[in-house]
């Protein structure tokens, strides 16, 4: 385990053969240990068995085309695993794109065991870490037709993906229905890591989406949020966030809760088309993950309490432990459905700019850079934040006319700063991705692309897209004397946001 976790420590993704050719399972961990020995390049090491594939230079990276849309029938999460198993599988996304020309069917996936451990970092559930070495053949079932092809595992510690490359896809013109099965290659028990038969519903090219992905034509952009919890008593702040991203022309909003708190609150936007609403969302993986934000671990004696964690007499409540890959399937459920995506983590994160996007999100920004996508195969791009808060400049009313002063500077985790030693690691995560280009979500705030493409700090002209993170919105948060810089671009909002 112990030369595992330095392998993936220094490898941002894990890619492996499932040719003959490539490593069988002793000589990976022989390479493993070999890396934590420091008697090998790690990185060289993972990578020269097989690239991961790369998108097309100049063709927009990964891309839909005129292939079938892909997508998983049980669109909140698959959790399911063979009777008896110590894994346990959650499928939460697939899909089928064109990837140097060529189709390329990905499955995302969370492990978890069925024993009453957590596995975490930094509290946040990670993937069995031997999910990250198993060698699966992807098995494409439409109608009777079996197509098999090798796999290839990509990994960021939090979720799975697996990639199908090479299958025979003709059956998927004629359905609207497959299945697929990821049989694991070279385990002791294979039964154990056996995913599926997973249900896929196919969309033809063209074709209107039905039910919960009704859809007239492609979204420019969509919000992501975190799962939320206790939000009773919100009905302000909930409010007047969402109108504010639908007046600076957002498409869709995707939402998640604990604890179903959302529920009446989002359900007028959910009829209206406006919202997507995922309702407790740690229940889709289990019990032992709805014991943790109970509280009933008991961790130690005496805990500190801090933001993230609150302590109860039994235990540890952690709310965010699924708060990444809620991240990663919102991505993913976009794929074919968003030109765009960008994660706003609560209500009090609001999407803008120097001006206060006056003129909308779409024209001022999302028009050019749609246009740059396709000619740089761009997958994302860290969004500076700014806090705000102090003084109120009035005692009511909508934030975004409430509270208008910043701090001075966008804010930066001086820990990651100094750990690589690059200055676009300083931008705290609120990354707008393109979907098919992004394969996951890392810790809430840094999305991890598609080999070959762009993770675009810089991109954007300073001051042309931001986050205004009005942090006093919940009670005075901006240190004191931090937030003095007078910034009221948002405030024309003001008059369209009152209740």
């Amino acid at each position: 385990l112990t030369a595992t976790v330095a392998m993936l420590h220094e490898a941002i993704g894990i890619v492996r053969s499932p040719s003959p050719a490539g490593l069988t399972s002793a000589q990976r961990w022989a390479v493993a240990k070999q890396c934590h020995q420091g008697e090998v390049d790690c990185l060289a090491a993972v990578r020269a068995e097989l690239p991961e594939a790369a998108p097309v230079r100049g063709g927009g990276g990964a891309k839909q085309g005129a292939l079938p849309r892909v997508r998983l029938c049980v669109e909140a999460g698959v959790l399911g695993s063979p009777e008896g198993s110590a894994v346990v599988s959650h499928v939460l996304g697939a899909s089928l794109l064109e990837v140097e020309g060529r189709p390329l069917l990905e499955v995302l996936l969370v492990f978890t065991s069925s024993d009453s451990c957590v596995f975490t970092e930094q509290g946040h559930v990670q993937t069995l870490p031997q999910s990250q070495l198993v060698q699966w053949s992807c098995r494409l079932a439409v109608a009777g037709v079996v197509a098999t092809s090798p796999g290839v595992t990509i990994s960021f510690g939090g979720e799975v993906i697996v990639q199908c490359r090479g299958l025979d896809i003709a059956s998927l013109y004629a359905t609207d229905e497959a299945h697929v099965t990821l049989v694991p290659v070279e385990q002791p028990d294979p039964h154990v890591w056996l995913v599926g038969p997973v249900s896929l519903c196919v969309d033809q090219a063209g074709t209107v989406l039905g039910g919960a992905g009704v859809l007239t034509s492609r979204r420019q952009l969509t919000v992501c949020s975190n799962p939320r919890f206790n939000a009773a008593g919100l009905d302000r702040e909930f409010r007047e966030w969402i109108h504010y991203h639908l007046l600076i022309g957002v498409d869709h909003v995707v939402l998640y809760d604990t604890d179903g708190t959302l529920e009446e609150l989002a359900r007028p936007y959910v009829n209206a088309g406006n919202v997507t609403y995922f309702a407790r969302w740690t229940s889709l993986f289990g019990e032992k993950h709805q014991r943790v934000l109970r509280g009933d671990f008991q961790l130690y004696p005496e805990t500190e309490t801090s933001d993230d964690d609150q302590v109860h007499a039994t235990g540890i409540n952690n709310r965010y432990l699924f708060d990444p890959q809620a991240e990663s399937h919102c991505v993913w459920l976009n794929r074919g459905r968003s030109e765009w995506v960008v994660v706003l983590h609560n209500y009090d994160e609001y999407l803008s700019s120097a001006n206060g996007l006056r003129a909308g999100v779409r024209k001022e920004v999302l028009d050019a850079l749609s246009a740059a996508k396709a000619h740089s195969p761009i997958s994302a791009i860290g969004l500076p934040m700014y806090f705000f808060g102090g003084p109120p400049a009035r005692s009511s009313g909508p934030a975004v006319g409430r509270l208008i002063h910043r701090e001075e500077s966008p804010f930066c985790e001086p820990h990651f700063a100094a750990i690589t030693g690059v200055s676009p690691s300083c931008i705290w995560g609120n990354p707008l991705m393109a979907p098919e280009n992004t394969h996951a979500v890392v810790m809430t705030h840094w999305a991890r692309g598609r080999s070959a493409t762009v993770y675009g700090n810089g991109v954007l002209k300073p001051g042309l897209l931001h986050v205004k993170h009005y942090v006093d919105i919940f009670g005075e948060r901006c240190p004191p004397g931090a937030c003095v810089v007078h910034d009221d671009s948002a405030a024309w909002a003001a008059n369209a946001l009152q209740f």
